[in-house]
């Protein structure tokens, strides 16, 4: 998933921008996660270390095939955010309080005004 022509695997958002939905494949040991049962989702953008400045707990949905993750970002929803390099984590939380966890990361550029 990337927006900014930057790396692979990293999130990317310009401030103030129209926000496009992140579709993620989430694989774990080569293997693609089915995120379509009852599950939980909670999307936390911070630094590593610290408490998150942005958290999102609806409008993520899981499904059975790739992409597997897509968030639905708010306008608005990120200006929180200064820009720079952040970290988003995101918890898909299971049955029994069994969570996958994922982390990549997440760049806010600033437009030209």
């Amino acid at each position: 998933m990337s927006c900014c022509g930057e790396t692979e695997g990293e999130f990317c958002y310009y401030e103030g921008a129209e926000l496009p939905d992140a579709v993620v494949s989430w694989f774990e040991g080569g293997q693609l996660v089915d995120l379509s049962g009852p599950l939980s989702f909670e999307a936390r953008i911070g630094r590593e270390g610290q408490p998150a400045v942005v958290t999102k707990t609806s409008g993520i949905t899981g499904a059975a095939t790739a992409p597997n993750l897509t968030i639905q970002w708010d306008p608005g929803e990120l200006d929180p955010l200064t820009p720079g390099r952040w970290t988003i984590t995101i918890v898909a939380g299971g049955a029994g309080g069994r969570d996958r966890v994922m982390q990549a990361p997440f760049i806010y550029k600033r437009t030209v005004h």
